[in-house]
């Protein structure tokens, strides 16, 4: 994987709230299993490309651990404020249309902040990520639908999942029982 230099650079400075020198990284192979499997997630969510929130984020968190652990510059993260009326603005952008594909980059600018940022003070908030948070909403708009009788393909389709195999595994996540079987009890 190649990531730019600016980008790195500009990821330091959000991790940190102010300037950061270039980050360096001493030469060698970094081993860190928890790192490891937050990259694999980040590339698997890329590749699939059904969710570019998700994707987003987990490829800013993937980075910014990388950054806080091995980068020589270290930088301290910023404290950031739980409560916080960005907090409702993203709510408001990621509730807006289920339909529409959202990056994270759109939720943090509606907010007002960076990508880093505004996936901390989400989560921190709301003890989701903003996609885990997003698909949450979804499923529990999707269950008066269901319960009307409204098929589960139309209903997967109407709450913004990709197709009903994405639909069926988030909701059975969740609510422990696929929609179907949901719907029959």
């Amino acid at each position: 994987m190649y990531a730019p230099v600016p980008f790195i650079h500009e990821l330091a400075d959000d991790v940190a709230g102010k300037p950061q020198p270039l980050p360096w990284f001493a030469p060698g192979v970094i081993r860190d299993p928890d790192l490891a499997a937050r990259l694999a997630n980040a590339h698997r969510l890329l590749e699939a490309g059904t969710d570019a929130l998700a994707a987003e984020a987990a490829m800013l968190d993937a980075l910014s651990a990388l950054l806080v652990r091995y980068s020589q510059t270290q930088p301290e993260p910023t404290r950031v404020a739980p409560h916080d009326a960005r907090v409702a603005v993203m709510k408001e952008r990621l509730t807006g249309d289920l339909l529409e594909a959202v990056t994270l980059a759109q939720v943090a600018e509606a907010a007002g902040l960076s990508p880093f940022h505004a996936a901390r003070l989400f989560t921190r908030a709301t003890g989701l990520p903003p996609h885990a948070w997003r698909n949450q909403v979804r499923l529990q708009r999707a269950l008066a639908p269901l319960r009307a009788g409204v098929p589960v393909t139309e209903v997967a389709a109407a709450s913004g999942f990709t197709d009903q195999s994405h639909f069926t595994r988030h909701f059975r996540r969740m609510f422990g029982v696929p929609p179907g079987r949901w719907q029959g009890l």
